[in-house]
């Protein structure tokens, strides 16, 4: 049951801080476990697929990726197939 309370007592009270300022507290901690930066992927959004490298993650949480005619597109759900 312990375990059960601090995974409670974490969550709360980081859905208070993701509450009062957003994603912006959360982001490097994100950024520095994002997987596949640099490599081309394909990205599904759920309507159409993208292929670029994965860029980043921006400050409000979107996936930023680099498309071939240069633009970065940003993603706030989807999938990547990789």
């Amino acid at each position: 049951k312990k375990i059960l309370e601090k995974l409670k007592d974490n969550f709360s009270k980081n859905l208070d801080l993701f509450k009062e300022k957003g994603f912006l507290p959360f982001h490097e901690k994100f950024e520095n476990l994002l997987l596949y930066v640099g490599d081309k992927i394909t990205f599904f959004d759920g309507k159409k697929e993208y292929k670029g490298i994965l860029h980043s993650i921006n400050a409000e949480g979107y996936l930023n990726l680099y498309l071939p005619n240069g633009e970065i597109k940003c993603f706030a759900a989807g999938d990547i197939l990789k």
